[in-house]
């Protein structure tokens, strides 16, 4: 038997459950444990919680419990990673790290104020509790009308502050949700993808920190350490230390694992006011990830001209992104026109809508949706949707059509799936699931190409169609060093079709625009 070891932890239940989550593990290792619980300054001092002055890594839960491993009170410290200082003390190491928790925040929002019509489903002027920096710039980027007011507390305490104070929602880590096995049914929970909230580095990780002279420590932690976290979040610590997160900047960095390679994101922004720049990267070498996020980091003011294929709304996301040097140009290179259909909408049993234009001709036509399920494909289409049906039963959330098609087929085994869609549709969805149910594509709209004449150069190109893609190219030619980014695989089809090749095509990992920023600023 090793020593009995004291392990420094705060005194919230979110912290206790981390505490004693170790001390489970270390019995397994047949070492024994007791815990020392120590007040820290955020624990103290909640004046910073009345602003938006929660930056991760500012060590506001950290310097009393690293004092106690100074002052040799304590063996071990264990702390939410986040919380931890970019910079680590000269004489304390973080010796290990826990398998990861889901890294996503939360949205936790009250039933009577939720919207599918809008981005992220909260209602128009919400208020939403948060007194995360991070969270607040995220946040007002995509919901610029919302009312975001501090939160102050630990999980617990917020969501009794959302029931008992003037909040419409409250965002929150999924972690500690999870580790509390809080339920939350009477709430509706919108899940925050990682591109849209990039979170803190290290979220859903504990750390273990121990002194440095203190070997035998430092060799049970190992012992009981995850490997593929330590990796993640040295890739994560590397790109916030060079950037100096939990200064002042509201910054978000997650490395995660993804089937063969690692997707990383970065969410930078110089205020919380200011919409964050977004780099969305993978590949299967995590070092040569933090390198090239780095580095185009650095690069993240230069000047870049992009065109996309379609009109952008006046609020547009892509639209925000002037302060960065984005110079966009939207020009569609198609025109879409309802076509005259006397037919009744056939049996069916799920309505699948693959695109904003079906979903606006479908109502416009004066089809109804009465006790249809009701599927789409992306957020924008989602959106659309929302505002003439409250009910989604399924998005489709992927870049890869194949993947769509496999998550739907639980749902619609055995089942009539009707696609309102263009009479050109390529019908990619269909053609997956037609083996596993019956299928009707049932055109409801024309598209005609429009073939512009463009006279200048640009660094990237979005193509969101196919027949986008031939109508640009009847009258333009794509130059060398042009980078082409395709909204789904049979955009990037097309495009190879046309000549491209393949290895030279960039996909964002959803449709969406904040996916489609974060590949305009990895390239």
């Amino acid at each position: 038997m090793h020593k009995k070891l004291i392990i420094g932890t705060r005194g919230s239940e979110l912290a206790l459950w981390q505490a004693k989550f170790t001390q489970a593990l270390l019995q397994k290792q047949n070492v024994e444990s007791e815990l020392k619980i120590i007040v820290t300054s955020g624990d103290k001092n909640q004046s910073w919680q009345n602003n938006f002055d929660k930056l991760e890594g500012k060590n506001f839960f950290t310097k009393e419990i690293e004092g106690a491993l100074l002052n040799k009170e304590i063996d071990l410290a264990v702390h939410s990673f986040k919380d931890v200082a970019t910079e680590e003390h000269s004489e304390l190491i973080i010796a290990g790290y826990s398998q990861r928790h889901r890294p996503n925040d939360l949205m936790i929002i009250k039933k009577s104020h939720v919207d599918e019509s809008q981005y992220l489903s909260i209602k128009q002027g919400a208020k939403v509790g948060t007194s995360s920096a991070r969270r607040y710039c995220q946040l007002k980027a995509l919901r610029p009308d919302v009312h975001i007011i501090p939160l102050r507390g630990n999980v617990p305490t917020r969501l009794n502050k959302l029931n008992s104070e003037s909040y419409d929602a409250i965002i929150l880590a999924a972690a500690g949700i999870e580790r509390l096995q809080i339920d939350l049914a009477e709430y509706y929970i919108q899940p925050l993808p990682l591109h849209f909230f990039t979170p803190a580095a290290g979220q859903g990780i504990i750390a273990w920190q121990c002194r440095k002279d203190d070997t035998a420590t430092t060799q049970i932690i190992h012992q009981i350490s995850n490997e593929e976290s330590t990796q993640l979040v040295k890739t994560e610590r590397q790109i916030t230390s060079f950037i100096g997160a939990g200064c002042s900047k509201p910054v978000g960095v997650t490395c995660i694992k993804h089937e063969n390679d690692f997707q990383l994101y970065l969410s930078y922004s110089t205020d919380k006011e200011k919409t964050p720049a977004l780099i969305t990267i993978q590949g299967n070498n995590k070092d040569i990830l933090a390198q090239n996020a780095i580095h185009l980091f650095q690069n993240i003011n230069k000047q870049k001209k992009v065109l996309i294929t379609k009109r952008l709304h006046s609020n547009s996301y892509l639209k925000k992104l002037t302060d960065y040097n984005l110079d966009i140009t939207d020009i569609s290179f198609i025109q879409t026109s309802a076509i005259e259909n006397t037919t009744r909408l056939p049996n069916c049993n799920w309505i699948f809508f693959n695109s904003r234009n079906a979903v606006k001709y479908f109502f416009e036509s004066g089809y109804k949706i009465t006790n249809q399920q009701v599927a789409c494909v992306g957020a924008q289409t989602a959106l659309e949707l929302g505002k003439h049906h409250t009910n989604i039963d399924f998005i489709g959330v992927s870049n890869d059509i194949e993947k769509i098609a496999e998550a739907f087929i639980p749902l619609c085994k055995n089942q009539i799936v009707l696609f309102p869609s263009s009479t050109t549709s390529l019908r990619s969805i269909g053609s997956f699931i037609q083996m596993y149910c019956n299928i009707i594509h049932f055109p409801i709209y024309q598209t005609v190409e429009q073939h512009h004449t463009l006279h200048k150069h640009f660094d990237s190109i979005i193509f969101t169609s196919p027949s986008n893609v031939r109508g640009f190219m009847h009258n333009n030619k794509i130059s060398d060093n042009t980078k082409c980014i395709a909204i789904g695989l049979s955009t990037k089809a097309e495009l190879v079709k046309q000549g491209l090749k393949e290895e030279n095509i960039y996909l964002p990992i959803a449709f969406d625009e904040v996916a489609i920023a974060g590949v305009i600023f990895s390239l």
